[in-house]
């Protein structure tokens, strides 16, 4: 039992503490979305503090954003994107890409030559065999 003017003090003391525990440790709080993507549904889960919900939830857009440019891209699900059209040229014409496509042609090529060949990046006919888009 706490008493006089130090007990009370203390108490206040106690209390202030606890409530300042309190507001340091939120509850843990999420975002999850999903949207469909290069053939499969992807979800992406952003963790944090409630308070920052916004910041959360932008950063969550930033993520669909991202994927949704590579989706636009390189997707070998899709009929309008550069990969498909520089599939669709192999052994013929020039095909004209963004640097973001080049980029990462010119990295398989690079993956390509230092592992000897066991990094193959023209997987098209095996995904054709495997019925990936059937």
């Amino acid at each position: 039992m706490i008493r006089g003017a130090h007990g009370a003090a203390a108490a206040l003391l106690i209390a202030l503490a606890a409530a300042a525990r309190a507001q340091s440790a939120p509850e843990p709080f999420h975002i999850t979305r999903a949207w469909p993507s290069m053939g499969t549904m992807l979800t992406v889960t952003a963790w944090g503090d409630a308070r920052d919900s916004a910041a959360l939830l932008s950063a969550v857009r930033a993520a669909r954003d991202s994927v949704r440019l590579v989706d636009s891209l390189m997707s070998d699900y899709s009929d309008v994107s550069e990969l498909a059209a520089v599939n669709r040229a192999a052994g013929g014409d020039p095909v004209r890409v963004s640097r973001e496509t080049m980029d990462v042609l010119c990295q398989a090529r690079l993956y390509w030559r230092l592992s000897g060949g066991a990094f193959d990046p023209t997987v098209g006919p095996l995904v054709a065999a495997w019925g990936f888009h059937g």
